[in-house]
């Protein structure tokens, strides 16, 4: 059989020796439920707090303030519907939130979940290197702004947002912050500072799969709302019985990232240049996502059979995707910050078929990476302006 190298470490990372050799130790083990007072609930209870401090040290966060969960997916769900769930009448009247139009459906579908509820959703547009402006988030807080959920790192692109200056906007307004580092975490220096909700997991980073973590911010937690009921486990935030041996490997999966952290960062960014050189005197070839600000791992390039289209700010392709991803007919009203250089979003009118102008634009930018509104030289040029758009999320769909 041929050999096969794998390359694909953004959809999931092959489980490190070291941590597949602790994670049979711990089920081999014989050890109890974790919530059992008798030895060996309190052996596996000990080997999880030993786990917790490991993955808190990862990202400077206080063990304490951990919720162990099955992956990134469901800590986001947490971290968006169970801050939403907690939010007082008060606030719930005119509540916003909002997301980044490029990021993963572990992020976005949440946020579309309270649109459907009644919640004003604002999806801001990102420049043409995929980067979200403070400038532009702080435009798009209105005054029932209640949180702000963002993907640290693009998984296709490796774009990685200034989460420093972004978390400086959400502060000086008083919004929370959500961020899913599922792309980021053990692979760059990370910090909960200034970060209300912080969700990671697993298997990207030499964990196994099936287990994540969120953290809550202690101002946050009295209110979080857990969205798993049960026996009441990790102080009520996420019921069910802890799996100890991926709690134990993903601890060592933390540990061993924060070891290696620099020097791999290092050895992937010089393979990550080499094939950027290689690729450099192709014809017709773009660099999709920004040159310094990325994870080091990724790289992501579109190849084009006219160059004139390669003259095109990167982000073109996959914003068109999303936005027609997102812009379905029916139902309650978002808003977009959209740049002018980005192709235009969907936009179907309530009750009505007809598709404005914006979905051929969309077709046309699908087709060419050209808006067709823009040339190539003129789109460089209009890429930091911003103006809005809008599109229409579905709406809540009645009980059965």
């Amino acid at each position: 059989m041929t050999a096969v190298t794998y390359l694909d470490h953004a959809a999931t990372t092959p489980v490190d020796p070291q941590v597949v050799a602790v994670l049979g130790a711990v089920l081999t083990e014989g050890l109890g439920n974790p919530s059992a007072s008798h030895p060996a609930g309190r052996r596996a209870a000990v080997l999880i707090d030993q786990a917790r401090s490991q993955v808190a040290a990862l990202v400077g966060a206080d063990p304490a303030q951990l919720v162990f969960t099955s992956g990134a997916t469901e800590a986001n769900n947490l971290a968006i519907l169970g801050h939403a769930a907690g939010l007082t009448g008060a606030q719930r009247r005119g509540a916003q939130v909002l997301g980044l139009v490029t990021d993963h459906k572990a992020v976005l579908s949440p946020l579309r979940r309270l649109a459907e509820a009644g919640f004003a959703l604002t999806l801001l547009q990102p420049d043409a290197h995929g980067l979200l402006s403070p400038q532009v988030l702080a435009a798009a807080l209105g005054e029932g702004a209640q949180l702000v959920s963002l993907v640290h790192v693009n998984s296709e692109t490796g774009v990685m947002q200034d989460l420093p200056a972004l978390s400086a906007v959400c502060r000086e307004r008083g919004v929370a912050l959500h961020i899913d580092a599922a792309q980021s975490a053990g692979k760059l220096p990370l910090s909960v500072d200034g970060i209300d909700y912080l969700s990671f997991t697993g298997h990207k980073l030499g964990g196994p799969q099936g287990i994540g973590v969120l953290y809550v911010a202690p101002q946050r937690r009295v209110a979080l709302q857990a969205q798993i009921l049960g026996g009441g486990q990790q102080r009520g935030l996420r019921s069910g019985t802890l799996p100890t041996h991926q709690i134990v490997a993903f601890g060592l999966a933390c540990q061993l990232a924060a070891e290696r952290q620099a020097e791999l960062a290092a050895r992937l960014t010089a393979l990550r240049q080499r094939l950027w050189q290689g690729l450099a005197d192709l014809p017709g070839v773009l660099h999709n996502g920004h040159p310094q600000h990325c994870v080091p791992g990724a790289a992501r390039a579109v190849a084009h059979a006219d160059p004139l289209e390669a003259a095109t700010p990167a982000a073109s392709n996959r914003t068109t995707h999303r936005c027609r991803q997102s812009a379905n007919a029916g139902g309650r009203k978002a808003t977009v910050f959209q740049s002018r250089s980005s192709p235009a979003p969907r936009i179907r009118t309530p009750g009505s078929n007809r598709q404005s102008s914006c979905s051929k634009q969309s077709r046309h930018s699908r087709r060419s990476g050209i808006p067709s509104n823009l040339t190539a030289q003129s789109a460089s040029a209009a890429a930091n302006a911003t103006a809005p758009a809008t599109f229409w999320v579905p709406a809540r769909r009645p009980s059965s």
